[in-house]
């Protein structure tokens, strides 16, 4: 999938002075004021979600027709495997589509970036149940979490990091403020196992597997599972918008205006 590199993305994960002296309404609040904020920046940027729920289904029509345009567009070229029948098939068992949140940027009116997350049962769950070594997992540590998924950009984009950090923040905030999520789980590749690192996501004694129809033989193509509890993915959070506040402060992007 079109996942941002690390070096796309100026983002840290040491957490500052500032963050420890915050409860959690007040992180929340500083996350609200930067998704304001950050128009001042980006003024061609647009964040749009949670598109799913159901009182806002019928108000979205257009964004949602943009964002599975940009899926299948992206899934083509990067990820087919997603669009065949066994794919399918299990998010249509699971009704994934219909029970999840989905979250858009989009810049000067097109979508650009994305990214879902599902409560159980989770798509994660039928994805490794046949994976040697993963049959005995146990996640029931996860009951309310949220999984996170197709979190995808526009390869085309300059500097995309710099424009899905704050798509993250957003679906963040609505996790853990309006869901009140107990953490969040996924898988990741191998390879993108350090990004999701500074959001406090991590792998915890799994290793690194294929799974079925994924895999090409290379450890780039391995998956491992990542998570992390909500009051440590908050304080990261929090030391994201520290962090971009400064950046932004000191260096905009003009390919972003």
């Amino acid at each position: 999938m079109s996942l941002m590199n690390n070096h796309d993305m100026p983002m840290t994960g040491i957490l500052l002075p500032e963050v420890n002296k915050l409860s959690r309404e007040d992180v929340f609040s500083e996350v609200e004021r930067f998704l304001i904020d950050i128009k001042k920046f980006i003024p061609a940027l647009e964040l749009i979600g949670p598109l799913m729920e159901q009182d806002k289904i019928q108000s979205n029509q257009n964004v949602l027709k943009e964002m599975d345009s940009f899926y299948l567009n992206e899934l083509q070229k990067t990820a087919p495997y997603i669009l065949g029948e066994k794919q399918i098939m299990l998010e249509k068992g699971l009704r994934i589509h219909q029970r999840s949140l989905y979250f858009v940027a989009r810049l000067h009116g097109k979508v650009v970036a994305a990214v879902r997350l599902t409560p159980p049962p989770f798509e994660l769950t039928q994805l490794i149940q046949n994976t040697a070594g993963l049959e005995s997992l146990n996640l029931n540590f996860a009951q309310n979490y949220l999984e996170y998924s197709r979190l995808m950009t526009d390869p085309q984009i300059p500097n995309r990091g710099m424009l899905v950090s704050p798509l993250l923040l957003m679906a963040g905030l609505v996790a853990f403020r309006d869901y009140q999520a107990g953490g969040l789980i996924g898988l990741c590749r191998r390879n993108r196992e350090s990004f999701f690192k500074k959001f406090q996501l991590t792998r915890q004694h799994i290793g690194y597997f294929s799974i079925e129809g994924r895999s090409n033989g290379t450890p780039e193509s391995e998956y491992t599972l990542v998570h992390g509890q909500a009051d440590q993915i908050i304080q990261s959070i929090l030391g994201q918008v520290i962090f971009f506040k400064r950046f932004y402060k000191e260096q905009r992007d003009p390919a972003c205006h």
